[in-house]
């Protein structure tokens, strides 16, 4: 990571220096970086991919350098608990871009699939992304948290007095709830899911 962000340095004609005082980086960071002691964690690398006008993919793998002008990151999140707001920096391991038109739409996070349960249409390691909302609509994939465990996505059955998160693979059964139930455990929805980037 740190050869990507030095062929930066060189490219720019910038010193790490530059990169600390516009950015609000303490410039020890840097030093640490280079002697392997240390890896910037997911916001810093957002402001230095921000600063040379590249995406995050470019600093974390490297490749064919794809300058952008956006500026719509949007947290991507391996792990969502209940009583953490959902972008906390814990949670967050890296950024995706949006487009302008979803991101004048709403807040948005992709989430790390993690499991088989969405098999055949979305598989382990896949990124959805969602809009931030607390409902949806019946038929809507959506991410939820039941009880403090981990955010899962699942496909949204509304019924009379509860709802239901039905998983597409057919190997796991139904979880349903009712009203009561939504209430005390809790169950909450979190977001829609609107977009598929798979990992190939």
């Amino acid at each position: 990571m740190y050869e990507n962000f030095a062929e930066l340095l060189r490219k720019h004609g910038k010193k790490a220096s530059d990169v600390a005082e516009a950015t609000g980086i303490r410039s020890g960071v840097f030093s640490d970086w280079k002697a392997g002691r240390y890896t910037p964690k997911a916001d810093k690398l957002a402001k230095i991919a921000d600063y040379f006008g590249v995406s995050v993919d470019y600093l974390l793998t490297g490749g064919e350098i794809v300058e952008t002008s956006k500026k719509n990151l949007i947290p991507v999140l391996g792990y969502v608990a209940a009583g953490v707001p959902i972008t906390a920096q814990e949670n967050v391991i890296g950024y995706e871009e949006i487009t302008n038109d979803m991101a004048r739409r709403g807040e948005w996070f992709a989430l790390v699939v993690k499991g088989d349960s969405m098999n055949p249409r979305i598989y382990e390691g896949d990124l959805v992304i969602c809009r931030e909302q607390p409902d949806a609509e019946n038929g809507d994939l959506v991410v939820a948290l039941i009880n403090g465990d981990e955010a899962c996505v699942k496909k949204l059955i509304k019924f009379d007095n509860g709802i239901a998160l039905q998983s597409l693979n057919p190997n796991y059964p139904l979880m349903t709830f009712t009203e009561k139930q939504i209430e005390s455990l809790p169950v909450r929805i979190i977001g829609k899911v609107e977009e598929l980037r798979a990992r190939l």
